[in-house]
């Protein structure tokens, strides 16, 4: 089962993303846009485990207090092919990443070891010249309140990819 823990975007948030996604397609970006219902900001990323009761008994250790979330207005891209938009790192969001991983590291469940960078990505296999002004582009304005966080896991259908919420963590 291939597991991650993430902050869903409410609406508004969503409505400033997808305006950025429509800003890429108008400079020619071509590739595969995310879909509205799959925003969100990764905390940790745990691949395949097949123990997600382990997994929700460690993120239930998990405290922290409601704090608010940001875009920060940057657009930008991984190894030239992935397009993100940026989240503000304040200190209650790196509290909460950094609580994350460790209740998991403390629970013995493995999870990418990459450095937390808040981002929700836009655009994956992007494709045209115009990936280098994808940092030109710019995000509206948003702000959430973050009261939980989920356990989720990848699953698929006969109209492919989803996120499915296994456990609801906070307040």
């Amino acid at each position: 089962m291939r597991l991650f823990t993430a902050i869903k975007l409410d609406d508004d948030m969503r409505e400033q993303l997808i305006s950025a996604q429509d800003k890429l397609r108008s400079i020619g970006l071509r590739g595969r846009y995310n879909k509205e219902d799959s925003f969100h900001l990764t905390l940790a990323f745990i691949g395949e485990y097949d123990d997600p009761q382990a997994v929700t008994d460690a993120l239930a250790r998990v405290r922290f207090e409601p704090f608010m979330l940001r875009l920060s207005g940057e657009v930008g891209q991984f190894d030239g092919f992935v397009v993100w938009a940026g989240l503000e790192m304040t200190d209650e969001l790196r509290a909460l990443g950094e609580a994350v991983r460790q209740e998991l590291s403390a629970a013995g469940i493995p999870f990418d070891q990459k450095a937390f960078n808040p981002h929700i990505t836009l655009l994956r296999l992007a494709r045209g010249e115009e990936i280098d002004a994808a940092p030109e582009v710019s995000v509206g304005s948003a702000e959430m309140n973050v009261e939980h966080f989920l356990l989720m896991r990848t699953a698929k259908d006969r109209n492919g990819f989803y996120y499915a919420e296994i456990g609801r963590f906070g307040k």
